[in-house]
């Protein structure tokens, strides 16, 4: 088959929107907290400067950023559930609407993994107020309700939702296993992509793993998803892996790319933790 065929199929597989049940979540997590998205996310002095601001003028943050009964997410589960249960995929879109990419629910079928997506999570939203809780919000729900692997709860995410995730898997390695990272990425440690307290920071270390997929011909994001893989090898991390999604530019993974991008997640294994404690030993 001619390269111009194969392309022809591939647009028209993209061409159908897959149809994921709307619903409402009603269950705040921990997780999404004020204070531990402060502890989590932000720079240690940022973060003791907001909280002492706030008690110097005798103000408290509210608990919770998000109200979830307000908002709306997309749920594809797999008809069939797998013997250890559900893999996770709670994904952060650059887009405003609550939706799953075209073909990818073959894709979540055959690999048994369940998807979730927050409404008015896009790009134009901001960051630790929606952005972020929905993310964990969405997961938390996912999880009360289905039976769902600890071990392959994943976040992801396009373009700019993909630096939200990229965040939300440095800064919650206890929760998300793993990120599927799609044409976005900026450096570990640095601007707005702090490390995390060190005992998490530990864990992202030992127990994370990530993988970066990109367009063959969206050569900004292939030169900046390799400066963020130094970053993360100079910050001790090592289990991650780049991928190239074939004939596309800067646009959604086509099935078959997130088909290879997630069998991957699933099977890299976490960094050698003698390699780490090295590493962080300066050897």
């Amino acid at each position: 088959m001619s390269r111009a065929v194969l392309l022809a199929v591939l647009l028209l597989s993209l061409s159908a929107a897959v149809r994921a049940e709307e619903v409402i979540f009603t269950e705040v997590s921990p997780y999404s907290r004020n204070e531990e998205l402060m502890r989590r996310l932000l720079p240690r002095a940022e973060a003791a400067a907001l909280a002492e601001g706030l008690a110097q003028r005798g103000q408290r943050l509210a608990d919770q950023p998000v109200d979830p009964a307000r908002e709306r997410f997309a749920l594809y589960v797999p008809p069939a559930e797998p013997e250890g249960g559900y893999a996770l995929l709670v994904f952060v879109p650059p887009w405003q609407q609550a939706k799953v990419p075209p073909g990818w629910d073959a894709v979540l079928d055959r690999l048994g993994i369940i998807y979730v997506s927050a409404a008015r999570s896009g790009n134009e939203e901001i960051t630790q107020a929606r952005r972020e809780p929905l993310a964990l919000i969405a997961a938390a729900n996912v999880m009360a309700k289905y039976r769902v692997d600890p071990a392959k709860v994943f976040i992801g995410g396009f373009s700019g939702g993909s630096r939200v995730a990229e965040r939300l898997a440095v800064g919650y390695p206890d929760l998300f296993r793993g990120a599927l990272l799609d044409a976005g990425s900026d450096r570990v440690g640095e601007g707005d992509l702090p490390l995390p307290p060190d005992d998490l920071l530990k864990r992202f270390q030992e127990e994370s793993r990530l993988v970066f997929v990109t367009g063959e011909n969206d050569t900004l994001n292939h030169r900046l998803d390799a400066d963020t893989m130094r970053s993360l090898d100079e910050n001790c991390q090592f289990a991650h892996e780049a991928q190239t999604a074939p004939w596309i530019g800067h646009a959604i993974l086509p099935p078959a790319a997130l088909e290879a991008a997630m069998k991957a997640l699933l099977r890299l294994p976490p960094s050698d933790r003698d390699r780490v404690a090295a590493c962080r030993a300066g050897g």
